[in-house]
């Protein structure tokens, strides 16, 4: 189990770096992106200064103290500087503004966009053995609730943990499902940002060099899917070549990951499925715009679905970054970074990212107590079975 943790951080650090090429424009971000360099380095390095510490920045790393801490302050940080830059009497004036009805309106696209992911995930494990849309409904929000309430991402292994206890799946299989799923999450995040990157005017140029690099990372994650489909024994044995000037134990890490996503992506050999998986993911996608979107009638913002397109992107490219449960303080950043380009009202950025992050929160908390409730089991025991040996 330890093994797929730390695949689970290897996943992580992935994101962290792509996220960081786009945030980068940012000294906070450029100063993370130094860090997990000299990392690497001491993690890589055989030179007499670097091996002595190699061990010491290792269990640092991996360390759940250390990622628990590193991601609660980047979280405070990043909330008092939101906070910083606004006027309070203003924030009270756009909160106590805030419409009600779109946020009434709201709600059935969330769980439209649920509906949605329950019937993508279908796609993404072996179909010899049925899950119900309901497991898998209640797996993702029960998950996601999960994040919402504990550090680490924990909902990430909960979930596939979840459906394992209600399938006949394994939780191995379950949970080298949804690392394919992100896969597909990312390729379609970063064919977004290129795109609305490409559709505003007058951006730094380190946007948009950052927009031609998502782009061309996007095309390598679909061509990684579908290279993983046709020449699965070939891609493995790449991956052990050029993984062998490495330590023996982190090497061991990326071929087993490696080898789980090749497993994970059997399932896309049936006829047809990997372009259902493309056009669901798509649809999902579509879905979140739609959301992010209706909220904004809720507040004096502009009103248009480009806008709630970009909020969303930035957003969804935000929470890569570690942080404290319910993505804190990344959330609203990431919203107010995403608003910069449609309004000089801080305040009105700021409330949107206050309402509309509670809102979330709200749904996966009340539908995720009464999930657990009705199966009568707790989340702390999810948490533990997670963390046994599989």
């Amino acid at each position: 189990m330890h093994a797929i943790i730390y695949k689970g951080l290897l996943y992580e650090y992935a994101g962290i770096i792509c996220t960081t090429a786009v945030w980068g424009v940012y000294d906070a971000d450029a100063y993370l992106y130094k860090i997990l360099l000299f990392a690497a380095k001491a993690l890589l390095d055989d030179s007499t200064d670097f091996a002595y510490h190699r061990g010491v920045m290792k269990k640092l790393l991996f360390s759940r103290r250390f990622q628990v801490l590193v991601s609660f302050l980047l979280s405070a940080v990043l909330i008092v500087l939101v906070f910083s830059e606004v006027s309070w009497s203003g924030l009270k004036e756009q909160l106590a503004e805030t419409g009600f009805l779109p946020l009434i309106l709201a709600f059935p696209v969330m769980v439209l966009h649920y509906s949605l992911r329950a019937m993508r995930w279908r796609y993404l494990l072996p179909l010899q053995n049925i899950t119900t849309f309901k497991s898998r409904f209640d797996a993702i929000i029960i998950g996601t609730f999960a994040s919402y309430v504990l550090p680490l991402r924990a909902g990430e292994f909960i979930r596939p943990y979840l459906l394992s206890r209600e399938s006949q799946h394994s939780f191995t299989v379950s949970f080298v499902s949804v690392v394919v799923e992100r896969f597909f999450d990312l390729a379609m995040v970063l064919v977004s940002f290129a795109v609305v990157a490409g559709m505003i005017n007058n951006l730094p140029p380190e946007i948009e060099k950052g927009a031609l690099i998502f782009s061309k990372l996007a095309l390598l994650v679909f061509c990684m899917i579908v290279a993983g489909i046709v020449f699965p024994a070939r891609i493995k044995r790449l991956v052990e070549w050029s993984t062998g000037f490495l330590p023996e134990s982190i090497s061991k890490i990326i071929v087993s990951a490696a080898g789980d996503f090749l497993t994970g992506v059997e399932v896309l050999k049936g006829r047809g499925v990997l372009l259902k998986i493309t056009l669901l993911t798509v649809i999902v996608w579509f879905s979140t715009y739609f959301l992010f979107y209706i909220f904004l009638f809720a507040f004096d913002l502009p009103r248009t679905f480009f806008a709630g397109v970009v909020v969303s992107v930035f957003v969804a490219l935000g929470v890569a970054l570690p942080s404290a449960p319910g993505f804190i303080g990344i959330y609203q950043a990431a919203c107010m970074a995403g608003f910069q380009i449609f309004t000089s009202s801080k305040e009105a950025a700021l409330a949107y990212a206050i309402v509309t992050h509670l809102y979330q929160a709200v749904f996966y908390v009340v539908y995720g107590v009464w999930a657990l409730t009705s199966r009568g089991i707790k989340l702390s025991d999810l948490q533990r079975g997670s963390k046994k040996p599989a």
